[in-house]
């Protein structure tokens, strides 16, 4: 009885034992999946905090772009408006010139107002022949230019049909050297056949 007792015992401790162990079993597995599905949580966080900087870092690098485009266009802006006034700055002061140089001219022959009239008008019509001249040169350029190209045309042409008149030479000869060569060989023919014909009759003369 005592031994089957002790057995008894024995059998609930080892239950008891196992019991605890797969106890033990679930709460480390139970840990280590807590575990991972905080280290799973942690790298969703650490991905969306990288996606959060690369957005930001997207949206600094367009915000930096736009303000340089921004600057570019203004800085460009800035540079026309200043040749602009760079241009009418010019254009104001050649007229102050011309004004100036007038008023002095009209200052040293005061007097002599037809002269200066005379002079001013010579000046003007020396400006407008002179213009004319250039017109007229350029006209006569262009008119050398369409010379040298028509006689270009006319020397390709002239060329082209030079060559088809050698090509049609070219063919006559060769059709009289064919007509040639085709009269001898019908002579030669015809000769032949009186050859044969010749002896054919002398033939028959020998027999009778």
């Amino acid at each position: 009885m005592r031994t089957a007792s002790l057995c008894k015992q024995q059998q609930e401790e080892q239950e008891e034992e196992e019991e605890e162990e797969e106890e033990e079993q679930e709460e480390e597995q139970e840990e280590q999946e807590e575990e991972e599905e905080e280290q799973e949580e942690e790298q969703e966080e650490q991905e969306e905090e990288e996606e959060e900087q690369e957005e930001e870092e997207e949206e600094e690098q367009e915000e930096e772009q736009e303000e340089e485009e921004d600057e570019q266009e203004q800085e460009q802006e800035e540079e026309e408006e200043e040749e602009e006034e760079q241009e009418e700055e010019q254009e104001e002061q050649e007229e102050e010139e011309e004004e100036e140089q007038e008023e002095e001219y009209k200052a040293c022959i005061p007097l002599d107002l037809p002269a200066l009239t005379q002079d001013l008008e010579g000046s003007r019509q020396q400006e407008e022949e002179e213009e004319e001249a250039e017109v007229e040169e350029k006209e006569e350029d262009e008119e050398k230019e369409e010379e040298k190209e028509e006689e270009k045309e006319e020397e390709e042409r002239e060329k082209k049909e030079e060559e088809e008149d050698e090509e049609k030479e070219e063919e006559e000869e060769e059709e009289k050297e064919e007509e040639k060569d085709q009269e001898k060989e019908e002579k030669e023919e015809e000769k032949r056949e009186e050859n044969e014909g010749g002896g054919g009759r002398q033939q028959l003369a020998c027999q009778q």
